[in-house]
């Protein structure tokens, strides 16, 4: 276990991503509020990540793929944004 912001959270977490269909990811066989993904830009990365060999993607190519239109600078401000809306996996609740 591990704490971030006052919320405990377990290393190894089940993650299920549903593309097909409606989008909707689920935690630990909880479903994540679609409220969490206010903005379609972290629903995105979530989808690329999901997609991604391995689940890993350098952050250029995440930029890349999202805002090939914007300079490297503002795709990274977009990416941070991003990032940031979710706030983290929700909370597990403690026993």
């Amino acid at each position: 276990m591990w704490r971030l912001a006052g919320l405990r959270y377990c290393a190894h977490m089940s993650v299920l991503v549903r593309l097909m269909g409606a989008f909707s990811v689920e935690v630990d066989g909880r479903i994540v509020d679609q409220g969490d993904f206010q903005h379609r830009s972290a629903a995105a990365v979530v989808k690329i990540l999901a997609l991604t060999p391995h689940r890993r993607m350098h952050r250029e190519q995440v930029m890349d793929h999202l805002w090939p239109h914007l300079s490297l600078h503002n795709a990274a401000n977009q990416l941070y944004k991003a990032a940031h809306m979710r706030g983290g996996p929700p909370a597990r609740p403690t026993v």
